[in-house]
């Protein structure tokens, strides 16, 4: 099983209007709504009052990585020597783009009973460059990864969506 990471407004993960064909395989894969276009709209709404911040949701999605479950458990490990809040369980995450220190709680639009976090990907991107400088340089692939993903969503202003 895996990760994936979908560089991407959250109005377009939510509502399924993208598609996605992984690298190297071919594969197409075929989204699924979540919400409807004014629920989805409500929800980004929500969200950004949450983290009292407010992003461009129209914008094109700009990227999807795919990621081993072992690779981005390592990436999360290596995280934790630098006291790293903003990486977590791909399943109850998204990262925004926007600076905020702590991680904050959000409904989950798939109507689950336990609430997503909200994570900050300026603050992701920080994290990570620690763990780089920690590491003399020296970091798995699958930190890279995370790193460009978290970097490109923060310079582009587009949230990422975790999958897993």
């Amino acid at each position: 099983m895996g990760v994936s990471l979908l560089v991407m407004p959250l109005r377009t993960w939510l509502t399924g209007s993208y598609a996605t064909t992984w690298e190297g395989s071919g594969v197409r894969a075929a989204p699924r709504r979540i919400l409807t276009d004014e629920e989805a709209t409500a929800y980004v709404a929500r969200v950004q009052r949450a983290v009292g911040a407010a992003w461009d949701e129209d914008v094109p999605a700009v990227k999807a990585v795919a990621m081993s479950a072992e690779g981005f458990a390592q990436a999360s490990a290596w995280a934790g020597h630098v006291g790293a809040r903003h990486l977590t369980d791909p399943l109850q995450a998204f990262w925004l783009p926007v600076d905020f220190d702590a991680p904050r709680e959000v409904p989950d639009p798939r109507g689950g009973d336990e609430p997503l976090t909200a994570l900050s990907a300026p603050a992701l991107a920080r994290e990570i460059r620690a763990v780089v400088r920690l590491r003399e340089g020296a970091v798995e692939p699958s930190v890279r990864a995370l790193l460009d993903v978290a970097a490109l969503a923060a310079e582009r202003r587009v949230p990422v969506v975790l999958e897993g």
